[in-house]
């Protein structure tokens, strides 16, 4: 695992304590592995494989010379918070809302796309939208992901309500990622360049300074991506299975609050597919990474790690919900307008699904 996992607290709504991450790669055995502001927090223990307080300064001598994250606790006097809840943890009390979307339409044209979508994604869930082409997976992303403003109703991410809230530093706390984001990265720049300007936000190394610790966190990325040796080449002599790899890499360099994921593996071969759903997968299961919202149209393309379904067609919800209650013949049937037959396994990952005409 990229991260060690979050410490088995719950939320405590009333005090808005939370967790800011900072992620190191350990130059020595006694190199620090984060930020040192004089906060109080637990620090992770390799050696025991548990988390210990620590006093104010910083994060306790990293475990390993890999990607460590350590968190901290701070107060409502920081606009900026994280939730302590633990993900797969028995937690007293609901995660905390990190996306909402209130009776929520969009029109474009005249023409209705969404219509009154009402939708909740909370901080130990990870969705898969599905929907045939046209029915507004897309239109729904964009909106998430605060790139698109909704002809109606109401839209708050992360705490911040759209047309209340800067958006801009929003925007920074999101990462969305599609495969049209590719034909935007100059093919020149190397894997580590393309993620390394996500520290920035940006899609060139110019005009920014990057220091050793950016570097290692890019690197670190990249091989827990399966692409440790591939950080030196250009990004356009990559396979596009590899390219979106380094992509999912970027959109995580920032440490963002939430992943959106617009169809990453449309155009890729097989192993492409399911090279970067075993990733897809990792990163819903760490209990250390944010919550993760998954758009396709393929049953197939389902990681086992994912909890939660939402079905749209013709920009109207037909249903949501946990994937066990959810998935089913009967509502992909009327999703794509076909009898459909889902069927299910257990791979050596988890639970897999394919879906093929009754």
């Amino acid at each position: 695992m990229l991260l060690p996992p979050r410490s088995p607290r719950s939320w405590t709504a009333s005090a808005h304590v939370g967790w800011l991450s900072a992620e190191r790669t350990c130059g020595t055995a006694g190199g620090s592995c984060c930020r040192s502001p004089p906060w109080v927090r637990p620090s992770w223990t390799g050696a025991t494989g548990s988390w210990r307080n620590a006093s104010a300064g910083c994060c306790s001598v990293c475990p390993t010379r890999t990607p460590t994250r350590c968190w901290w606790a701070w107060t409502t006097s920081t606009p900026r918070w994280r939730t302590t809840w633990s993900r797969g943890s028995a937690n007293p009390v609901t995660a905390p809302e990190v996306l909402s979307l209130r009776r929520v339409s969009h029109r474009r044209d005249g023409e209705p796309i969404l219509s009154e979508v009402d939708w909740t994604v909370r901080a130990d869930q990870s969705w898969v939208v599905m929907g045939p082409n046209g029915s507004g997976k897309t239109t729904l992303a964009r909106i998430a992901t605060l790139w698109l403003h909704p002809s109606e109703g109401e839209v708050t991410v992360l705490g911040g309500t759209l047309g209340r809230a800067d958006v801009r530093s929003l925007r920074r706390r999101v990462a969305f990622v599609s495969a049209a984001m590719a034909d935007m990265v100059r093919p020149q720049l190397t894997a580590a360049e393309v993620v390394v300007c996500a520290r920035f936000a940006a899609l060139e190394p110019w005009w920014h300074t990057y220091d050793e610790h950016d570097w290692d966190r890019a690197r670190g990325l990249l091989a827990a991506q399966g692409l440790a040796g591939q950080q030196d080449r250009s990004f356009g002599s990559l396979s596009s299975g590899e390219r979106q790899r380094v992509l999912l890499a970027r959109a995580l360099m920032a440490e963002p609050e939430l992943v959106v994921l617009d169809e990453p593996s449309a155009g890729l071969d097989l192993a492409g597919r399911e090279q970067l759903l075993d990733r897809l997968d990792s990163l819903a299961s760490d209990a250390a990474s944010p919550p993760v919202v998954l758009v396709t149209h393929h049953v197939e393309e389902i990681p086992p790690a994912f909890t939660h379904l939402l079905a749209i067609r013709g920009g109207r919800v037909l249903a949501e919900g946990t994937l066990s209650q959810t998935l089913s013949d009967t509502l992909l049937s009327e999703t794509f307008d076909l009898p459909v037959e889902v069927r299910s396994w257990d791979s050596a990952t988890g639970r897999r699904y394919s879906a093929r005409r009754a």
